[in-house]
Parts: structure tokens; sequence; C-alpha cells
């Protein structure tokens, strides 16, 4: 497997303190786009997009955005997540770290988590 970001991913995602925060299928693109399937119920909104670029050797920055819902569909704000993730040499793993905001439909920053991710490769075999 190449060392690249490129292709699927299960993330897991631990904030600061060591607590459990996030779970997702991430999937990142040739193109510098990338895709997430967050562990959420859909109606808060578990759906998000990111760009990237590399910025040294099997390294990457990603910015990540998405929407937010409340209970009752109406639009709660917004969410970015900024990360900087690193591929092992044999490419079927990647660790990194997370900055993730949350701000009312206003755009008032409201929360924010930092941590830790790893991801391990998803493949056909």
């Amino acid at each position: 497997m190449p060392a690249t970001i490129v292709g699927l991913w299960h993330v897991n995602y631990t904030a600061a303190d060591g607590s459990h925060f996030l779970e997702s299928f991430d999937t990142w693109h040739a193109d510098g786009t990338e895709f997430e399937n967050a562990n959420l119920p859909p109606a808060v909104g578990n759906i998000c997009y990111g760009v990237w670029k590399p910025i040294a050797p099997r390294t990457v920055q990603l910015h990540h955005v998405g929407w937010m819902f409340n209970a009752d569909g109406s639009s709660a704000g917004t969410f970015t997540l900024d990360e900087v993730n690193t591929v092992t040499l044999d490419g079927k793993t990647y660790k990194g770290t997370f900055d993730f905001k949350v701000y009312n439909v206003s755009g008032n920053l409201l929360a924010e988590v930092k941590g830790t991710m790893l991801a391990t490769r998803i493949t056909v075999n």
C-alpha cells in the first residue's frame, strides 16, 4: 500500500483530556478534497467536506467544514475541523492532531475541542 493519505479510512478521535471524541469514515481524494461521514445521527449533521494539501513528506494539512442542526431541523450553525496528519511508511495508518470549533448561526465561537486521531486504512482485502 502506498504511503499516501488518498483512500478510505476508519478514524478515531480522542480529545486532549483522553476522552473519546468522535469516530468516522473519511475519504481523501487525490484532487485535494476530502469527505467525512461521522458516527452521529444524520439529523444533527454527520456529513462534512474538506480541502487538504501536502506540507511535508507523508504529512498533510486539512481544513474541513460542516453544518449543524437543531432538533427541529433549523440551522444551529457550522463547525470547522483543522488537522495535521502523517501517514506511516507502510501506508496502513495515519495519526495526527485536530482542532474542532463550533460556531452559532451568527458566526460566534461556541466551543473548541483539540486532540489527536488515529486512522486505519480500509481496503478491498
